[in-house]
C-alpha cells in the first residue's frame, strides 16, 4: 500500500510487523509506501522533492524459517549482481559495513552480545545506495539507504531515520499504518457540482454516444468498447486534436458515463489551495482516494500519435487496481 503525505501526517510510532520507527512526524518525509503479511513486512519513506534531497530508507523483515524462501530470494536478488564491494560513497569516503547502520543493528552485533548464528553483510550498489543484510535464526532483516543527490552517509533524514528504527520479534502488528489529517489550511476542498454543469455534461455525453452510434441504454461495457476502437482507429495528432475539441469533450463525458455506472464514480468540484482557488470539475470514486479529469485524458489520448490503452486502464479504473494507494488521504491526480 502507499499512503501519500501531502495532506496526512503519520502517527507516532509508525509500526509494523516488529518494525518500530519513531520521530517521523518532524521529517519532511512525502510517502510511505508499506505491506504486510503474517510472515513479512516492509516499511520504505520516501523523500521526493529536490528541496528536501530526495531520499528513500526502506525496513523489510522476514519471520524466519516461514519467509525464509523469500529473504533468501532477496538477499540474491541485491548481491548477485548489484553488490560493488570496493566502490566509494558519493562523498568519496570508501565504504565499510559500519556506514549508516541502524542503531538496532549496531546494538545486535555488539561483540559483548555477537552470536555466532547473527549473519550482518553490509555493501553498496552505488555511491548513493547502501544495503544492510542481517539474519538470525529467527529473523532475517534487509535495511536501504538512498540519497539522490548526495552522499547518504551526509543525509540528516537518514541519520536521524537509522536512529530512530528498532526491530522487537515480540510482537508481530499486521494492523496498517496509523496517519492522521495535517492541520493544514491548504486541504483540498470538495463541493457538488452544479446542476448548470451536470447539464453540460449530459449534453456532451448524449453528443458521444451519437457520435460513437451508440444508445443512452448501451451498456458500460459497449460503451467502453466502441471508444477504445474508435480512439485507435481515428487519425491522431496535435493539430487534429486542437481542431476537434468538441469531440474531445463529447468522448470525455462517455469515458466518464462508463466509471459512473460500473464503479459509482461521480463529478464534483474540486479546490487546490496549492494550485489555485478556482474550483475544478473531477472525476472521484467513492473512496476518494483519487481525482481524475476525463476530458484531459481523452485529449492527451488524441493528442498522441502512440497506440492508447484506454480499455486497460478504465478496467483497471473499475477494478479498483489501477494505483496502490489507499484510500486514507485521497484526491491523487491520476489525470
Amino acid at each position: 500500500m502507499v499512503t501519500d503525505l501531502t495532506y496526512r501526517k503519520l502517527e507516532n510510532p509508525v509500526t509494523l510487523g516488529c518494525i518500530s520507527i519513531t520521530g517521523c512526524k518532524k521529517l519532511p518525509l512525502e510517502q510511505v509506501v508499506w505491506d504486510v503479511t503474517d510472515d513479512t513486512a516492509n516499511i520504505t519513506l520516501w523523500i521526493h522533492s529536490k528541496k528536501n534531497n530526495p531520499v528513500l530508507f526502506s525496513v523489510t523483515v522476514f519471520r524466519l524459517p516461514a519467509a525464509q524462501q523469500g529473504f533468501i530470494e532477496r538477499c540474491e536478488w541485491w548481491v548477485s549482481s548489484r553488490k560493488k564491494p570496493d566502490a566509494k560513497l558519493a562523498s568519496g569516503t570508501k565504504f565499510d559495513s559500519s556506514a549508516l547502520a541502524p542503531d538496532f543493528l549496531r546494538f545486535i552485533l555488539a561483540p559483548s552480545i555477537a552470536f555466532d548464528n547473527v549473519r550482518h553483510d553490509a555493501f553498496i550498489t552505488n555511491k548513493h545506495n547502501v544495503i544492510h543484510i542481517f539474519e538470525r535464526e529467527y529473523l532475517g532483516i534487509i535495511v536501504q539507504l538512498h540519497s539522490k543527490d548526495a552522499s547518504p552517509e551526509l543525509h540528516d533524514v537518514l541519520l536521524t531515520l537509522c536512529r530512530n528504527v528498532s526491530i522487537n520479534p515480540s510482537i508481530w502488528d499486521t494492523s496498517e499504518i496509523a496517519t492522521k489529517p495535517t492541520k493544514s489550511k491548504k486541504s483540498i476542498r470538495e463541493a457538488p457540482l452544479s446542476s448548470a454543469i451536470q447539464d453540460e455534461i449530459d449534453t456532451y455525453l448524449q453528443k458521444g454516444l451519437d457520435l460513437l452510434d451508440l444508445a443512452v441504454s448501451a451498456s458500460p461495457e459497449d460503451r467502453l468498447k466502441t471508444l477504445d476502437t474508435y480512439l485507435n482507429t481515428e487519425e491522431r495528432g496535435k493539430k487534429l486534436a486542437a481542431a476537434s475539441h468538441q469531440t474531445t469533450l463529447a468522448l470525455g463525458a462517455v469515458y466518464a458515463s462508463i466509471l459512473i455506472d460500473k464503479s459509482n464514480w461521480e463529478w464534483v468540484e474540486l479546490t487546490v489551495p496549492e494550485l489555485s482557488d478556482a474550483a475544478v470539475t473531477n472525476l472521484v470514486p467513492p473512496n476518494r482516494e483519487c481525482c481524475m479529469n476525463p476530458f484531459w485524458v481523452i485529449e492527451q489520448i488524441r493528442r498522441s500519435k502512440k497506440k492508447p490503452n484506454i480499455l486497460l486502464t478504465a478496467n483497471m479504473l473499475i477494478a479498483g487496481d489501477f494505483l496502490p494507494f489507499d484510500a486514507h488521504y485521497g484526491y491523487v491526480n491520476i489525470g
